[in-house]
């Protein structure tokens, strides 16, 4: 009677196993089949303890779980506990990857060249026929003295000039409208001690806008005269500005400019004379025509 009982006893105890290896396939399936909630239920039905599932979970090869409300509910009125569940969201919210359609980099939109509000590299620009166009800039190169004998022999009563020198007699660019906007885009400023003084301005006020003198060879710009060394402002021409954007400034002329040549001359060195005009940055000389 006693064999008989341990047959009977070994017999479930092997159709048990049985059932609970056929109820649970996905311990023992492809580790390349995502789990699922269903994969997740028979695991959990099949009596293996919560530790085990959520180590599967966690080690799986990859998941499709259905963590929507619905599926969240499913699980729950299957008598999955709280804490396979919350494994089961955090391994689904983690290898969820954007489905979305990207731009691609034909449908990215590019910044608009015309377009002042634009990105632009350091300079100075001017709009014509919808289109900004920059001004490429030059440096003045030597100097000019007239005066000097006639300062000697009048003891100083006549004055002596010191012009700074453009070579040319015209600019590269030559603009037609007498009424140009300009708009003046700034490196980024440095704000180190080391560095406090730069050589290039960063705000338009910093610049003067100057109307040069002609020869046949080319454009002078007069620095001093006498001992007055900030004589470039005498042919300082006044305009008006305002920031549009991050260092990026419109400029607008408060008259229109007279047919001649034309520069946008750091302030700084017109206080220093000629000799700094040479070595104070970029000069942005342009010409005024008569409009056709």
């Amino acid at each position: 009677m006693k064999g008989l009982r341990s047959i009977l006893l070994s017999s479930v105890l092997v159709a048990a196993a049985t059932q609970a290896q056929q109820a649970s396939p996905s311990m023992n399936s492809d580790p390349n089949i995502p789990l699922t909630n269903e994969s997740v239920t028979q695991l959990a039905s099949a009596g293996v303890p919560d530790r085990l599932v959520i180590a599967k979970i966690k080690a799986a090869k990859s998941v499709h779980f259905d963590t929507s409300p619905a599926g969240l509910k499913a699980l729950s009125a299957a008598g999955i506990h709280e804490d396979i569940i919350e494994a089961m969201i955090s391994r689904q919210d983690a290898g969820r990857v954007d489905s979305s359609p990207q731009p691609t980099a034909s449908a990215v939109p590019a910044s608009n060249p015309d377009d002042p509000m634009s990105p632009h590299e350091e300079g100075v620009y001017f709009m014509k026929d919808g289109k900004m166009l920059a001004i490429d800039p030059g440096a003045f190169q030597g100097e000019k003295h007239s005066g000097m004998m006639k300062s000697m022999v009048t003891q100083g009563f006549a004055k002596m000039r010191t012009k700074a020198v453009l070579r040319g007699a015209h600019a590269p660019t030559q603009i037609a409208d007498p009424n140009p906007t300009f708009y003046l885009y700034f490196g980024k400023e440095d704000t180190s001690p080391a560095m406090s003084f730069s050589p290039e301005p960063k705000s338009p006020r910093e610049y003067l806008l100057v109307k040069l003198e002609v020869t046949k060879e080319d454009r002078l710009l007069e620095t001093m005269t006498g001992s007055n060394m900030n004589a470039a402002t005498k042919s300082a021409m006044k305009f008006s500005y305002s920031k549009i954007a991050a260092s990026a400034y419109k400029v607008t002329l408060d008259t229109p400019l007279t047919p001649g040549e034309y520069c946008f001359f750091p302030g700084a060195a017109a206080d220093m004379g000629s000799m700094a005009a040479m070595g104070m940055g970029r000069v942005y000389d342009f010409g005024i025509v008569s409009g056709h």
